[in-house]
């Protein structure tokens, strides 16, 4: 045997041990709720069953067990909630801090982008430049595009004009020199 023949009947031989007699699960994400325990998802599933059974039997009685068990799944769903916030947002966030910012940049995260959009045909578009193109569609639709070169004269004004404004070197270096620079950049912070 050559040494290609020989290394393929080994690598079959640890795939087919490995698809025999190395256990395998399916987990769930990484990101799920953390309030869900096992108690819930057990619920979950058996109001699952029972919803199943309902829909196949078409009996009062699955249907009214499976209402049941709806009501139940949903009030211990939101007293896990409620109980998980409290203990992550409470008044003594700063010992469990790392819970708390966790929870705040899962809030504010938002894991849909930019949703489809329907094109002036009234198709979705998916992609980011026909989305792109179609918002900017609709932003310069919103402005009109006046005809400059026929403008009224309202004759002379009542208001005097401005003097020019004078910027020179010395100005601009005394308003970068008194910046904070621990501060946003707005009018109150320029002296």
């Amino acid at each position: 045997m050559s040494i290609e023949e020989a290394w393929s009947i080994f690598k079959q031989k640890i795939h087919t041990t490995i698809e025999k007699r190395v256990p395998t699960k399916q987990s769930s994400s990484r990101h799920t709720n953390p309030w869900m325990t096992t108690h819930i998802k057990r619920a979950i599933r058996r109001k699952q069953r029972a919803y199943r059974k309902a829909r196949a039997s078409g009996k009062k009685r699955d249907r009214d067990r499976y209402r049941r068990l709806q009501h139940e799944v949903k009030s211990m769903t939101k007293r896990a909630n409620r109980d998980y916030l409290l203990d992550t947002v409470s008044e003594n966030f700063k010992d469990n801090s790392i819970f708390f910012w966790s929870f705040v940049k899962g809030k504010r995260q938002d894991s849909t982008g930019v949703a489809p959009l329907k094109n002036r045909d009234g198709f979705l578009q998916s992609s980011s430049e026909a989305k792109a193109n179609i918002l900017n569609d609709q932003f310069v639709s919103v402005f009109t595009d006046e005809d400059t070169t026929n403008m009224p004269d309202k004759g002379p004004s009542d208001i005097p004009s401005m003097d020019d404004i004078i910027v020179n070197w010395k100005g601009i270096h005394k308003l970068i020199m008194n910046l904070n620079v621990h501060k946003s950049a707005g009018p109150d912070n320029i002296s």
